[in-house]
């Protein structure tokens, strides 16, 4: 991480997955600042649905919103808010796992895997280089009852966490040890700035 400031954005579907990262954020010493009326109406241009906090963090409401959208919405809180650092939650399982059983069972073809992250990745590569600002990936990839695993989902989100890496992109398993590094990247910042600010005066 290049930019190692301490204010954060987080993006994802889940409210509850929102609180849980708040609270994170306040224990590791990171701010989520709330986002301006201005940037509040305009993301509720794109989101219409009920229940939909667009404060910080900005809950989508889906773990597959249209990927115009996802680039709209990172878009205006990368431009429009004084943050350091945009964290994308994204869940692995609904995109690899039930979509395509979804698909199956109403008789669709399946959409190729990795195909939606695929789209992610241009977006968010393309937005890091145009706002100087960081961009991390959270790829939560739970199952929530024994035997739930599936080995090609686990796959997809191994090799597409690569591909997010070679573009400066880090990909973190969960949102703990994603906020985590944030802070251990603010504060060996804060400490080489001490540092030199010290050799400096010598």
């Amino acid at each position: 991480l290049k930019n190692k400031g301490r204010k954060i954005a987080l993006m994802g579907g889940g409210g509850a997955l929102g609180v849980f990262s708040c609270d994170l954020a306040y224990r590791f010493g990171l701010e989520m600042p709330i986002f301006s009326p201005q940037t509040q109406a305009r993301l509720k241009e794109r989101l219409q649905a009920p229940g939909i906090s667009m404060l910080n963090p900005l809950d989508v409401g889906t773990p597959l919103l249209p990927l115009k959208d996802i680039e709209a919405l990172a878009r205006e809180v990368l431009t429009g808010e004084p943050i350091d650092a945009l964290v994308l939650l994204m869940l692995i399982r609904p995109l690899e796992v039930e979509i395509r059983t979804y698909a199956e069972f109403s008789g669709l073809e399946p959409p190729p895997r990795g195909s939606y992250l695929e789209g992610v990745l241009d977006i968010m590569t393309r937005l890091k280089k145009e706002t100087g600002k960081e961009v991390i990936l959270v790829f939560e990839n739970r199952s929530y009852r024994p035997g739930e695993s599936d080995i090609k989902a686990e796959a997809v989100a191994r090799e597409m966490s690569q591909k997010f890496l070679a573009q400066g992109i880090p990909v973190y398993p969960t949102t703990e040890r994603a906020l985590r590094g944030l802070r251990n990247a603010w504060l060996a910042g804060r400490r080489l700035r001490n540092w030199s600010g010290t050799l400096s005066e010598k």
